[in-house]
């Protein structure tokens, strides 16, 4: 997932997770890295994120919400994520070739 942040940066969200489909609904969780690129030739940034998911399954296409929060690479912080909420809620949709 790519989101631009205004004034010429971009952060670039990458995760791995597991899923799970219960009949017409498939949930998830992941942690990964995310790297925050400056258009104008700043350094890139290194940090992590915590996602989740929850689609709704329409045959091969899926749509549904999708909340990123930056983390670090700690329990502190990846638990912090968990009891006060915080980042970026998105929308999402799928198509399974």
């Amino acid at each position: 997932s790519a989101e631009y942040l205004g004034s010429k940066k971009i952060l670039i969200l990458t995760d791995a997770g597991l899923s799970l489909d219960l009949l017409l609904f498939r949930v998830g969780i992941g942690l990964g890295p995310n790297f925050g690129v400056s258009l104008n030739g700043g350094k890139a940034a290194l940090g992590g994120n915590l996602r989740a998911t929850a689609e709704i399954k329409l045959g091969k296409f899926a749509a549904g919400l999708s909340w990123f929060s930056m983390v670090e690479f700690n329990k502190a912080s990846i638990g912090d994520a968990f009891r006060n909420p915080y980042g970026f809620l998105g929308l999402t949709a799928t198509f399974r070739l």
